[in-house]
């Protein structure tokens, strides 16, 4: 295990029980025990299983809930609960913005941004094209896969 994973490890068991606690400080027993319990025991099940994959992929969505959990509470035990809703719902809105931009920016691919790509080739298409097919991918190892059709003077260009 490296250092990595035992320091955001020790981060994210005390913000776990941050989320046991306050609850339970604020007579919501229940919800402090429940949510402390499973947050501790998923985050013991990725570093005893020593799963590289579910470090780097499950962490920051247990990260993402726990920040926006937190700010609910927190602002409940200084009786703002509408204030806490309406920023956790903040959060939880942007949260869900961040995880999704790898598909987001794959529905929003345009001609502009294929002719952009192209150029990069140094290709450059005179005339109207179709995009049959737009994927964008990988972790570790990002791979752009365009498929389009082309006119043909281009193809003889």
């Amino acid at each position: 295990m490296n250092h990595f994973n035992i320091i955001s490890s020790l981060i994210l068991f005390g913000l776990s029980i941050l989320c046991f606690w306050l609850p339970f400080k604020n007579r919501n027993k229940k919800t402090g025990i429940v949510t402390g319990t499973i947050l501790s025991l998923l985050i013991a099940w990725t570093i005893l299983a020593e799963l590289e994959f579910l470090v780097i992929f499950i962490w920051p969505f247990i990260l993402a809930f726990q920040i926006v959990f937190l700010t609910y509470w927190i602002f409940r035990v200084f009786k703002r609960p509408k204030t806490g809703k309406y920023v956790s719902l903040l959060l939880t809105f942007g949260f869900i913005l961040l995880f999704m931009s790898p598909w987001i920016s794959d529905w929003t691919f345009s001609k502009n941004d294929a002719r952009k790509l192209l150029a990069e080739h140094n290709i450059e298409l005179k005339d109207d094209f179709k995009i049959l097919k737009n994927e964008s991918g990988g972790f570790m190892d990002y791979a752009h896969t365009l498929k389009i059709q082309i006119s043909e003077s281009d193809k003889v260009r």
